[in-house]
C-alpha cells in the first residue's frame, strides 16, 4: 500500500512540474481564461485543435502554447520559444501562418528591400527569447513566396547582462 501510494504521489508531482502554474489537462478554455486572463493570441490548427499563447514573462521570451480540443478542454501545453522550436522552421520551410501556428506572433517584423526590385523583397520576423540564463534573438526571414529560408540565432545585444569582456 505504501509503495502505491508513493508511486501515485510521484505521479500527481511530475504531473505538477509538467503542468504550467494553475492549468491542468481537461481543464476549460474559460478556466484558463479566469486564471490567466486573455492570450496574446489564438489560432485554429489544421489537424481540429485550438492553440492560444500566453507570454510566461512580460517582456515575452517565454511563450506557452496551450492546445484545446473541439469542446474547449486543455489537450497539452509546451513551451515554444526554444532553440528546437524555432530552428524547425525552415526543415521543411514553413509558411507564414504555420509559424504563428507553431511559434505565436513575432517580436518585431521587418521587411528588407534589396534595391528597388518588388521581387527580391524579404520579411524578416524576430523572436526574443530566454535560453540558458541569456536573452538570444532568433531572425526567420521569408522569401517573396511566404516560406521560411533561414533563421539565424545570436546573443541579444542589448541584454545589459552580456559580458562585454568576455
Amino acid at each position: 500500500m505504501r509503495l502505491h501510494l508513493g508511486a501515485v504521489s510521484l505521479a500527481l508531482l511530475l504531473q505538477a512540474c509538467a503542468s504550467p502554474v494553475g492549468v491542468v489537462p481537461g481543464m476549460s478554455r474559460d478556466a484558463v481564461a479566469a486564471v490567466w486572463g486573455e492570450p496574446q493570441a489564438s489560432y485554429d490548427l489544421p489537424e481540429g485543435p485550438q492553440r492560444l499563447f500566453y507570454d510566461r514573462q512580460r517582456d515575452g521570451t517565454q511563450r506557452l502554447a496551450l492546445d484545446f480540443d473541439a469542446q474547449g478542454r486543455l489537450l497539452r501545453s509546451q513551451e515554444v520559444l526554444t532553440l528546437s522550436s524555432l530552428s524547425s522552421v525552415v526543415q521543411p520551410p514553413l509558411r507564414t501562418q504555420e509559424v504563428l501556428q507553431r511559434l505565436g506572433p513575432p517580436t518585431q517584423q521587418r521587411v528588407q528591400m534589396d534595391g528597388q526590385d518588388e521581387q527580391r523583397k524579404t520579411v524578416v520576423w524576430i523572436y526574443r527569447w530566454y535560453d540558458q540564463g541569456r536573452y538570444r534573438l532568433a531572425s526567420i526571414q521569408f522569401n517573396v513566396a511566404g516560406l521560411a529560408e533561414t533563421v539565424q540565432l545570436i546573443d541579444d545585444p542589448t541584454d545589459p547582462r552580456q559580458d562585454k569582456y568576455r
